[in-house]
């Protein structure tokens, strides 16, 4: 089974809630994968999600090395492994699958406003505020921008500014 068939698996078992199952295959596919760093003395790892993710990160970081696509995106892998852990509560250990999943496609604009809710739900609304501000730059997309701002007023909302 290819990473695009393993991966509809995880996300219909993430829409039943069947979550250790879900968690299991990401760790599986995690260990399967033939690369472990995001960059190497020659190049770099980067799994951007579409080629508006690589454009825009190409654009800003202007990365002199060239980037090889692993067969599994790993990214990828750690936000669901992240998204699965805000729903459990676990919300430490979701920051830390969301960190990775940045450091893997620093453009992961889905990654990073699953961070941003993750200190909403702690209460840490000023984090939260600053999280959902750091997406900005990236957005290249109407839904995305639509998000922004609904996020952002939450925020607004709730200080009663």
């Amino acid at each position: 089974m290819g990473y695009n068939e393993k991966i509809m698996d995880v996300r219909n078992d993430i829409n039943n809630r069947n979550y250790e199952i879900a968690i299991s295959k990401l760790e599986n596919m995690l260990k399967e994968s033939n690369v472990k760093e995001v960059e190497d003395e020659k190049n770099t790892y980067y799994t951007f999600g579409n080629y508006a993710e690589e454009a825009i990160f190409n654009y800003i970081y202007k990365s002199k090395k060239q980037n090889i696509y692993p067969e599994q995106n790993i990214s990828e892998i750690y936000y669901y492994l992240g998204f699965i852990n805000i729903d459990l509560k676990n919300y430490d250990l979701a920051v830390e699958y969301l960190d990775k999943a940045l450091k893997w496609n620093p453009i992961n604009i889905s990654a990073m406003f699953e961070k941003a809710t993750v200190f909403r739900m702690k209460g840490n609304l000023d984090r939260n505020r600053a999280e959902i501000e750091k997406t900005f730059i990236f957005i290249y997309n109407s839904s995305y921008l639509a998000k922004f701002y609904r996020e952002l007023g939450w925020y607004y909302v709730e200080r009663k500014i």
